[in-house]
């Protein structure tokens, strides 16, 4: 590489598999910060945006229905990853925009604000 000028406001994110790291060169890392994500950070993050009653009322849904799928055990959904698959469907019921003032009116609705259907039951 060849040092060159770079926009001051420039911004760079590099998105890696934890897989990957070891075929990744260590001076290519060595030059970002690494933060680690996963699907529970992710969850996190989007109900600490939310009003603290629709959080509450969420957080309460999503035990219920991980107590429940404890009992009908993980083989009942198809999943490629079990333990992360009803926490990545908690994610996709909240808008990434979501400011706090018209959740109630979106939770039940995808990102294309489409009803979420769901043939489960």
């Amino acid at each position: 590489s060849r040092p060159c000028i770079i926009h001051p406001s420039f911004q760079c994110i590099v998105h890696v598999e934890s897989n990957q790291l070891d075929d990744i060169p260590a001076p290519f890392l060595n030059r970002f910060e690494k933060f680690q994500l996963n699907v529970d950070d992710i969850l996190s993050w989007q109900l600490s945006r939310l009003p603290p009653g629709i959080n509450g009322i969420l957080s309460d849904v999503l035990l219920e229905c991980e107590e429940l799928l404890s009992h009908m055990g993980n083989g009942s959904i198809w999943s490629t990853s079990p333990n992360q698959t009803l926490k990545s469907l908690f994610i996709s019921m909240i808008p990434p925009d979501i400011d706090g003032s018209h959740v109630s009116q979106c939770i039940g609705h995808g990102y294309a604000n489409q009803p979420i259907r769901s043939s489960v039951l």
